[in-house]
């Protein structure tokens, strides 16, 4: 369900922001537990996020990696920003040996089935040419690149429209898909997911009465740069 909590997300970010302003002076045990801090609320943001996407989509999108070499568990966010900028190179790093490989994305909690998990760059650097499949064909010939794309972007439309590409193949009940959206996320982050108006977004959250997300910046796992 939605409803992490945003005022807390809100006071950790204030206070992440002080720290490390003051990282220079800080002991190695207190870079690990600020280090350990921005970890917790990145990936509190990456679940909301994703609960976003699985009640609009229906998709339960979960990142997931164990690294082969020391066992270690990564949480979402230490698979996002251990990505390299190489667009071929499709590993991720362990944070704890620094062994690299490949993350997947776990897309049936009970079947277990899973697809390779790119970063953003990666998955956008392979839409060209793809505009032309319909959503379901796009989703069983490339799940790689659609998973990855709705993890990143929240819909092939955003996508592809970072690449300067229009598909309009996505069908959106945009008055009861984007209801799930409205207050969780900035209305500017709706509007870049369903391909509308920011001033749409706005006219519909307030016929619902509806305030407006109360947290700070971008939502989408795309619009964020991640430094621990």
């Amino acid at each position: 369900m939605l409803g992490l909590s945003q005022s807390c997300g809100l006071h950790q970010r204030q206070s992440c922001r002080i720290r490390l302003g003051q990282r220079q002076t800080l002991s190695l045990e207190q870079k690990q537990a600020l280090r350990l801090d921005l970890i917790q609320e990145s990936d509190e943001r990456f679940g909301l996020f994703l609960n976003v996407v699985h009640n609009v989509w229906g998709y339960q999108i979960q990142p997931s990696a164990r690294c082969e070499n020391c066992d270690k568990v990564l949480s979402v966010s230490e698979i996002v920003v251990g990505f390299k900028s190489d667009l071929n190179d499709f590993t991720t790093e362990c944070p704890r040996c620094k062994h690299r490989f490949q993350a997947t994305n776990l897309i049936d909690v009970r079947t277990g089935k899973e697809h390779d998990f790119w970063c953003a760059n990666q998955t956008l650097e392979r839409l060209p040419g793809k505009e032309v499949l319909e959503v379901d064909d796009f989703r069983k010939q490339h799940p790689e690149i659609f998973f990855s794309a709705i993890f990143h972007f929240g819909s092939l439309l955003n996508a592809f429209k970072r690449m300067g590409i229009d598909y309009r193949r996505e069908k959106f009940d945009l008055a009861s898909k984007a209801k799930f959206c409205l207050g969780q996320i900035p209305d500017r982050d709706v509007s870049a997911i369903f391909g509308v108006t920011p001033r749409a977004v706005l006219q519909m959250r307030n016929s619902l009465n509806i305030r407006r997300y109360s947290g700070s910046g971008s939502i989408l796992p795309a619009n964020r740069r991640l430094r621990f």
